[in-house]
């Protein structure tokens, strides 16, 4: 009938199945290795001895000494420090009743929120000598990989010490503040100091 015999190459089936094999083992580990950094952030951030392995971390990353001798939950549920303590060569801070709250779901849409960041008060005491030349204060900081959201921040009182000379500001707050790109906004902020309000 003129037609011609059909001819089957042995293994194309195989060798077309291959890549499709090789993209779904490729997927099957990418899902694994985030499940097991999901599950690794959870032990981080909601257990106490995490909470207290991150803390240690910041301690080995920042210039100077960072204290926390007690505190209670965890970075997951809220956390709250009785006392925290930081020092380096010229600068001593002194925090009293520190209360962290995170709203971690909101690092799905790209955002880390921070729900409740608040003191019962904070001294800033400046151990340079008097006579010491004050260098210019520069802050720089590479873009973050995340927007950066405070619901609400409160410092009860701030204590601003320099040799004899004290300054207190109370009743500092902060609503509503989003750091992104390094851009600082927030849609109020108050306090006031000896006495006379700021907002």
């Amino acid at each position: 009938d003129g037609r011609l015999p059909h001819t089957h190459k042995p293994g194309a089936g195989s060798v077309m199945r291959r890549p499709v094999k090789w993209l779904l083992r490729g997927l099957a580990g990418v899902a694994g290795l985030a499940l097991l950094a999901v599950i690794a952030l959870a032990v981080i951030v909601n257990t106490q001895s995490g909470t207290r392995w991150t803390i240690g971390i910041i301690d080995s990353r920042i210039p100077g000494t960072l204290e926390v001798a007690e505190f209670s939950g965890t970075l997951w549920s809220g956390l709250r420090i009785p006392d925290l303590d930081y020092r380096d060569a010229n600068t001593e801070i002194h925090v009293i009743d520190a209360e962290l709250a995170v709203e971690w779901s909101s690092l799905a849409t790209g955002l880390f929120e921070v729900t409740g960041l608040t003191a019962a008060s904070v001294e800033y005491n400046n151990l340079a000598p008097a006579d010491a030349v004050a260098e210019p204060f520069e802050l720089a900081l590479d873009p973050l990989p995340v927007a950066v959201a405070l619901t609400h921040s409160r410092v009860g009182n701030l204590y601003l010490v320099s040799g004899e000379a004290r300054t207190v500001i109370t009743a500092i707050e902060l609503n509503n503040a989003l750091l992104d790109d390094n851009v600082l906004s927030a849609t109020s902020a108050a306090a006031a100091v000896n006495n006379v309000a700021v907002r």
